[in-house]
């Protein structure tokens, strides 16, 4: 037999390899279409949540910030409503005061080593008292301003309270929102 005779043989094995890999691809193929179409999907999905989830943090954010600008507003009422008041007691106070000799030198020494209190840059009204306590030696500090740094502490103490009131608030707040989406 010569090679001239494998001819045919070969022609219909190239033949039958032709015809079978297209076949046997064939399941294969489908599954690969199939993959694409479900990688399509998963991304789309992935693409929506994405999307879903950055419309949640900005609508989260836009609360906070509302709630943020809702308690400062509070508080700058609250602050000016003080300070009204403060001022209004304090001329009241001046004209409920007579400017006599109330803290000594050594006293003030005391409190302005005190936590919190500098004498003569507080409002105490390191100021000359009037009648015989005039010739007292140091600093001395008056009856109205003794008044007067009392009603200033109790304006910065309130202020301070409504401060934590306000941020006690915005952290109940976001600790009852936590792990809800889009509030």
């Amino acid at each position: 037999m010569s090679w001239l005779s494998l001819i045919p043989y070969l022609l219909a094995m190239a033949l039958g390899a032709g015809v079978t890999w297209p076949l046997a691809r064939a399941p294969l193929q489908d599954t690969v279409a199939d993959l694409r179409i479900e990688n399509a999907d998963m991304r789309e999905t992935s693409a929506e949540t994405a999307k879903l989830a950055a419309l949640a943090a900005s609508r989260t954010i836009q609360v906070a910030q509302a709630a943020g600008r809702a308690a400062e507003m509070r508080l700058g009422k609250t602050l000016a409503r003080n300070a009204q008041l403060t001022k209004e007691r304090t001329d009241a106070l001046a004209a409920q005061t007579t400017g006599a000799a109330c803290l000594g030198s050594g006293a003030l020494g005391v409190l302005n080593g005190a936590t919190g209190i500098t004498v003569g840059t507080s409002g105490v009204g390191l100021s000359a008292p009037s009648g015989s306590a005039a010739a007292a030696p140091g600093p001395i500090a008056t009856d109205t301003g003794v008044a007067n740094w009392i009603a200033t502490a109790g304006e910065r103490f309130e202020a301070c309270r409504e401060q934590l009131h306000e941020l006690i608030v915005w952290s109940e707040r976001d600790a009852a929102t936590e792990g809800k989406p889009g509030e």
